[in-house]
């Protein structure tokens, strides 16, 4: 099985297992929300890496007439997503993997949660800098993604302390099992790296506002 069937066979499930996979929910997504600051109320927006739509779910408690585009790899999330926002005729659609992303936007904002992290570093600086080109003057994206510690032993110490907390999690065996089958499709890149592609490519006000072992909250504003 290939990385799009891995998550199409867990469409259905996948989102009710988000908390118990994800120790700092709450802050994981909470802190991209607060830091959010389109002066409107109908921003443009591309969720990249969308699956179900969860991401998109808690952005529009904050922006309830934002015009959302959701890309995914698997046509089995998106299916979800399309029920999921059918109050949202407008919202687009778009299944493809993130090396053949040819949107033209323009957005406001571009968000992703826990999906860049399977692309090997040379590519993920590639799709940021086509997320730089899609973004308006002033466009903000914000990506929450696991990462790579910054050595060996950190990067350890990230993944020990991760399947501490999903084994404890109250997950079936089997959903655990099959989240580290899933696993052997990451490819994480380090904080200090990623930082430093978002700079190069030329986005301002670069940093990482939250970081629990392996998952961080990368903002990046474009000039």
């Amino acid at each position: 099985m290939d990385i799009r069937d891995k998550f199409d066979a867990v469409a259905a499930k996948y989102e009710g297992q988000r908390r118990q996979m994800i120790a700092c929910f709450d802050d994981f997504y909470g802190v991209p929300l607060r830091a959010l600051d389109f002066p409107g109320e109908a921003p443009r927006v591309l969720d990249l890496g969308s699956g179900s739509g969860l991401f998109t779910a808690i952005l529009l408690t904050k922006y309830p007439k934002a015009r959302v585009t959701l890309l995914d790899l698997s046509g089995k999330m998106l299916d979800v997503a399309k029920e999921r926002f059918a109050e949202h005729p407008d919202f687009q659609y778009v299944q493809c993997g993130f090396e053949d992303v040819s949107l033209a936007g323009p957005f406001d904002i571009v968000i992703s949660g826990i999906a860049i992290h399977h692309l090997p570093g040379p590519e993920k600086r590639r799709l940021y800098e086509k997320v730089f080109r899609m973004l308006v003057p002033g466009g903000t994206f914000i990506n929450s993604d696991q990462i790579k510690g910054e050595t060996p032993a950190t990067d350890d110490l990230n993944m020990r302390k991760w399947r501490e907390s999903i084994e404890s999690s109250g997950l079936p065996r089997a959903e655990i099992d099959a989240a580290y089958e899933r696993m052997k499709f990451d490819q994480p890149s380090t904080v200090s790296e990623q930082l430093e592609w978002l700079r190069e490519i030329g986005f301002a006000d670069v940093d990482t506002l939250f970081k629990w072992f392996p998952l961080a909250v990368f903002y990046a504003k474009k000039p």
